[in-house]
């Protein structure tokens, strides 16, 4: 999912200020024990803010979100489009669910100190096409990709996570 998708998809769960909104797309990386990575996190944390306000700008251009007073949020061209993009997921879904598709749950718990890492999950959740049951509980298609998988081994959250097989027949 890409910057423009997760900042509409944030927006279209909850409206919020500039820094609400760059502290859930870029985390805070002020928080950083050694100083020399501090700086070169500074330094990626300058590129991505530079990222984030361009995408905020061309989305506003579109017509797709709107500045109400600090306050940032869907435009109802953004509305829709969020809605034909989850219309499309649900056809897709559909689609995956009629070729008798193994179905699987993923659950985790990832610490606090992480959470940049655990929102980033829950939107690559949701374009893969899982069902939220609980915030940290995902219904959803099996197998998930290598590179997914592989993501989250270089991120070091595998290990909080679990992952359980179910047959269409178990879920109620």
């Amino acid at each position: 999912m890409n910057l423009t998708d997760e900042i509409l998809f944030f927006l279209s769960n909850s409206p919020g200020n500039y820094g609400r909104l760059r502290s859930r797309m870029l985390g805070n990386l002020y928080l950083e024990e050694n100083l020399s990575q501090a700086s070169e996190k500074r330094k990626l944390e300058a590129q991505r803010e530079r990222s984030l306000r361009v995408t905020l700008s061309k989305l506003k251009k579109k017509g797709l979100v709107g500045n109400d007073n600090h306050l940032w949020k869907l435009t109802a061209e953004g509305l829709r489009k969020m809605a034909s993009y989850k219309m499309t997921k649900k056809q897709n879904r559909k689609q995956t669910e009629n070729k008798n598709i193994r179905q699987m749950i993923i659950a985790f718990d990832i610490p606090e100190e992480k959470r940049k890492n655990r929102y980033w999950l829950r939107v690559e959740l949701v374009s893969l096409g899982f069902k939220m049951l609980q915030k940290s509980v995902w219904l959803g298609p099996a197998p998930l990709p290598k590179e997914l998988l592989d993501h989250l081994k270089n991120i070091d959250i595998l290990p909080y996570l679990k992952f359980f097989e179910v047959k269409k027949s178990d879920i109620v």
